[in-house]
């Protein structure tokens, strides 16, 4: 504690009042102090409590709270991390207002630019400084600033951020009928009126001996922490400033003991044939016992590496650093008290992610988020932003650029970074679609507003198609291009047929085959975990015939990795479809390991047969206009062999082999009429969006 003018008059008169006196004032001092932060003493008595108010508390140790934690934000890399973490997630590149009035928006925009009273930052930079003072000093001022008409501002209005340490805390009693304590005056139902603030800062050249003004508390936003019935708060890490002394303070022994590890140095003790105990050093029989260099110095101070002397030496004796294998475990207990005490996750304060898995991140941010939206939510929007949109508002309609005093206005606050980013997106993309989230809050996230990304697209489809490029995530030109070109692998399908056993020829051992009646088929769609309807187009365009009129072969139940199971092949150039009916006939093998099963194919005993087939191009309708394909109508697809079954391929079925199953090439198209469907609705939809927008 430093002595005041009184002090010192004591100390000149009587030595001994007057350090009584300074040893009294400092325990009382310290008594008053609740925050351990705020105490000056090395030890610090962790069960000494009291019952004060969180006023009276903040009262005697704001100032010194409120300069250690300065100091720290200034000196210790942990403390500026744990502030520039939290305001660089609070409030990044800034929390957006949007009315749903675009010309307010628009009004608002322009004027955030030239917002500064100091003539430095926008609006947005503001919140940031108003937000840090906040969490070092524990209180953030705005003070409105109105400005006249000619003062060529889109808005006469204007912002200054006001540190804490304006409040004028010697202000006590009453003063115009108002009672006033610590700087702060309230009515009769203890609401603030008033805030007694010194025009310069008190702490600078020109702040010395002035007076302070009472300004109306509508003419403030003031943002502060409110855990109590308080009205001032206390720096964000106040719990943390101790551990960040301890911290500090063995960090810095530890470095001289590093220091001291490093003089390794011998010393050569004992008798030898120098009388002296160093070579060409003159005998000093008055000299006094000590260790000398090379150059018959004595030595005050050892330095690495170098070998020094003592009187009468005959042995060599070296330096033993010692070890302390318990600092990177106290380190690291230390950095997560102090990462408790600022609310941030230990992994952003220390950067240190060795032992950051997947999972305990994506914990450690979702934690770390609720208390950022709490902050954001609960402090920064009502207490510092609200009120300097009313004072927008206000002034704009006092200037008569709005129609309206008061504009309803949504904040959005800057996305909260993801541990997984392709996932929340999609996430984000499904809350959209499903209209979880409105997408125009999704846009004011990323710092920009809805305008801004819909004059970008303008822009950016304007410079494609002055060049003439087309990207695969323009769908304008994407919607053309997929009805042609997007293709799926798909595997082979199967479907039931019939074989015509009275068809039978004898003399050349073939037999007819009814290959595809085109019938809708009620199929299971593996990727999307739904039924859809699949109807074959059986038509001489549709179907390929080229592999069957080739010889395709006729099998054993799809088998079609052992030549074993060809039981026959197709009659080259019997296949044809004809009347939405495809046919062939089929020659049977006249081998006697295929006998039996070729007698029972002849005797109508196996009738059943099914044929493997390739899709090629689909359309897909839906039908009720909900998203979903419920149809896929076949237009294009190839017949690759038909088998002997016994029993007819399950409708759902898809033919595979064994765990590996060949893709086969797909292309999907829309519906041109369902396309239509939704494009009418689509355009339906912005005309309402549109009419909503202007209105």
């Amino acid at each position: 504690m430093k002595p005041n003018i009184l002090d010192r008059a004591i100390g000149w008169v009587a030595p001994a009042a007057g350090a009584k006196r300074l040893r009294d004032r400092a325990a009382m001092e310290i008594s008053a102090r609740s925050y351990d932060a705020a105490t000056k003493s090395r030890h610090r008595d962790p069960f000494y409590s009291r019952g004060s108010s969180a006023d009276a508390e903040i009262s005697k140790a704001g100032g010194n709270l409120r300069d250690n934690m300065r100091d720290l934000v200034r000196n210790n890399p942990y403390a500026a991390n744990a502030i520039h973490n939290i305001v660089t997630h609070a409030v990044g590149a800034g929390i957006v207002p949007r009315s749903k009035s675009k010309r307010v928006n628009k009004l608002f925009a322009d004027w955030a630019k030239q917002c500064d009273a100091d003539g430095h930052l926008d609006f947005y930079g503001i919140q940031a400084l108003a937000v840090r003072g906040m969490l070092e000093a524990g209180d953030g001022l705005i003070r409105r600033r109105r400005r006249l008409d000619t003062d060529g501002l889109e808005v006469p209005l204007q912002l200054q951020v006001v540190e804490s340490d304006h409040i004028d805390t010697s202000k006590n009693g009453q003063f115009g009928g108002t009672e006033v304590f610590d700087g702060i005056g309230v009515d009769a139902l203890g609401m603030p009126t008033e805030y007694w603030l010194f025009r310069q800062h008190p702490g600078s050249p020109r702040g010395f001996l002035q007076s302070s003004i009472a300004v109306p508390v509508a003419d403030l936003a003031h943002g502060f922490e409110k855990q109590r019935t308080q009205s001032r708060g206390a720096p964000w890490g106040t719990p943390a400033i101790t551990h960040i002394r301890d911290l500090a303070e063995y960090e810095a022994a530890e470095g001289l003991r590093k220091k001291l590890e490093s003089c390794l140095v011998g010393v050569v003790v004992g008798e030898g044939d120098d009388p002296a105990g160093v070579s060409g050093m003159p005998l000093d029989e008055d000299a006094s016992p000590g260790v000398y260099n090379a150059d018959g110095a004595i030595v005050e101070r050892f330095e690495p590496g170098a070998f020094y002397h003592a009187r009468g030496g005959k042995d060599i004796k070296f330096t033993q650093p010692a070890a302390n294998g318990s600092y990177d475990s106290y380190k690291v207990a230390k950095l997560h008290d102090i990462a408790a005490g600022f609310r941030v996750p230990y992994s952003l304060l220390s950067g240190n992610l060795s032992k950051v898995n997947y999972s305990s991140g994506k914990i450690g941010l979702e934690t770390y988020k609720k208390t950022i939206d709490e902050l954001q939510w609960k402090i920064i929007i009502p207490m510092l932003l609200q009120p300097i949109w009313d004072w927008f508002c206000e002034a704009a309609y006092f200037a008569g650029k709005i129609s309206q005093r008061r504009v309803p206005v949504e904040w959005s606050p800057p996305r909260f970074p993801s541990a997984d980013e392709a996932k929340d997106i999609n996430a984000r993309v499904a809350a959209m679609r499903s209209g979880l989230l409105n997408p125009l809050h999704a846009i004011a996230e990323t710092g920009y507003t809805p305008d801004e990304v819909i004059a970008g697209y303008v822009e950016w489809n304007a410079l494609l198609d002055k060049h003439g490029l087309i990207f695969d995530s323009d769908p304008r030109k994407m919607k053309q291009t997929m009805t042609t070109n997007k293709s799926n692998g798909l595997p082979k399908f199967g479907r039931a047929a019939e074989v015509r056993s009275e068809s039978f020829d004898e003399a050349d051992n073939t037999i007819e085959v009814i290959w595809t009646t085109g019938a809708a088929v009620h199929r299971w769609d593996w990727r999307r975990e739904r039924y859809y309807s699949e109807v074959l187009e059986v038509t001489p365009k549709s179907v390929r015939l080229d592999r069957l009129n080739a010889g395709a072969p006729f099998l054993d139940t799809h088998d079609d990795w052992s030549l074993r199971s060809v039981l026959g092949s197709v009659v080259p150039g019997s296949a044809k479809v004809a009347n939405g009916v495809g046919t062939a006939r089929v020659k049977l093998s006249r081998s006697e390991q295929d006998a039996a099963i070729v007698e029972k194919i002849r005797d109508g005993i196996i009738r059943n047969i099914s044929v493997g087939y390739a899709i090629h191009k689909v359309v897909k309708t839906d039908a009720n206009g909900d998203g979903i394909d419920d149809e896929w109508r076949v237009v294009d697809w190839e017949p690759l062999e038909i088998s002997a079954v016994p029993v007819p391929a399950d409708a759902g079925s898809q033919i595979r082999k064994g765990d590996d199953q060949t893709l086969l090439p797909c292309e999907f198209v829309p519906d041109p009429a369902a396309t239509s469907r939704v494009a009418a609705a689509r355009a339906r939809m912005n005309a309402r969006h549109r009419q909503f927008v202007a209105s």
